[in-house]
């Protein structure tokens, strides 16, 4: 009797202890993923001039993470696919910043080649490269001219002006902006005349982007099928759980079947990369 209260209580001790330390690093990663949070959603968020509280962001996405999960465990009356749900959720902030990055920079580069046109236009009425590119900025509207507009504002404070363009060049990161970039550069360091390497660089980059928009029109079917193709299996796998619940469920709690989803998930990635990778043509 004395042995079982003794392995009673070394057991509640072990249990209590597990429940402090499980509760302490919940916290500690609570408060991690919490400053990660701000300070990306602060970094990525005013890169591209958009302005949101990082603590209502956070708060939304807590908030969909949830709500997600929740929905999937009604529909499914299952909690591993719930908890993996969330967790996508949670971690997907990133991905959506990457995203919008992208689409920023497809419009700086698509409206790139009228902007230089309009500061080539400037500079041959008599403006300077400043005043040109003031007046491409009162003209144009979107990321480019948030972006011109941060250039002026830094060669009003004094920075030079290689400095700024290299500025701009880091925070767009586009190969073509950086082409332009460096002609604008050695075009002033060799004193050649700017606004004819201008109307040169527009016409290059115009060209560029047809055949880009060409590419991607021809290569649409491939990419839409690889997307098909990788949503496929899980619409099936919910097609089947909605049939036979019973059986696929023991996807979710047996060894084996946690083998299964390892597989699945590897392939499916594995074909996906593959197909993205030969429908991405490069300019």
């Amino acid at each position: 009797m004395t042995s079982m209260t003794l392995i009673a209580i070394l057991f509640s001790l072990g249990a209590a202890s597990f429940a402090v330390v499980s509760y302490k690093a919940i916290v500690s990663a609570s408060q991690r993923y919490q400053a990660h949070f701000k300070v990306s959603a602060d970094i990525n968020l005013s890169q591209m001039f958009l302005f949101i509280d990082a603590e209502k962001l956070l708060l939304l996405s807590i908030s969909g993470a949830l709500i997600a999960g929740l929905f999937v465990w009604i529909v499914t009356d299952l909690w591993i696919p719930a908890v993996i749900i969330i967790i996508a959720c949670l971690l997907s902030p990133k991905f959506i910043y990457r995203h919008l990055q992208e689409k920023r920079k497809t419009q700086i580069v698509a409206h790139l080649p009228d902007t230089l046109l309009s500061v080539s236009r400037s500079m041959k009425a008599g403006a300077s490269l400043n005043q040109a590119i003031d007046v491409a900025v009162d003209e144009e509207s979107g990321p480019l001219a948030q972006e011109l507009s941060l250039v002026l504002r830094e060669l009003r404070i004094g920075i030079d002006f290689n400095l700024a363009l290299r500025n701009l060049e880091k925070r767009v990161d586009s190969e073509d902006l950086s082409l332009v970039i460096s002609g604008m550069m050695i075009s002033r360091d060799i004193g050649g005349n700017l606004s004819d390497t201008l109307d040169r660089l527009a016409d290059t980059l115009r060209r560029k982007i047809d055949m880009e928009g060409k590419i991607n029109a021809l290569t649409s079917q491939g990419r839409l099928q690889g997307v098909v193709m990788t949503l496929l299996p899980f619409l099936v796998g919910v097609a089947l759980f909605q049939i036979e619940p019973e059986h696929m469920s023991r996807l979710f709690y047996d060894p084996l079947g946690w083998a299964c989803i390892a597989i699945i998930l590897t392939l499916e990635i594995t074909g996906y990369f593959f197909i993205r990778r030969i429908v991405n043509i490069d300019v």
